[in-house]
């Protein structure tokens, strides 16, 4: 894991998080997306290109939408625009 040094970014959670602190909280500068474990706000951030996430985030909306079919982790992340 990677410590961003981000800690005055906008950090963010889900509207859908619940309120137990079980959730992480996002923050993007443009040139990467950086994670982190909300309960632990000092602790360790990955970092991620806005297209790793992008590819993250259509897999988790699809099996979201789909929840009895199982996803597979893309390779690569999908072509720019799809």
């Amino acid at each position: 894991m990677k410590n961003t040094g981000l800690p005055r970014v906008g950090w963010r959670k889900s509207t859908y998080s619940f309120s137990n602190g079980n959730c992480v909280e996002v923050a993007g500068t443009g040139t990467m997306i950086a994670v982190r474990d909300s309960q632990d706000q000092d602790g360790p951030q990955l970092a991620f290109a806005p297209e790793q996430w992008a590819a993250f985030a259509a897999v988790v909306k699809a099996t979201h939408q789909n929840p009895g079919r199982s996803r597979s982790w893309p390779a690569s992340p999908p072509p720019a625009g799809s």
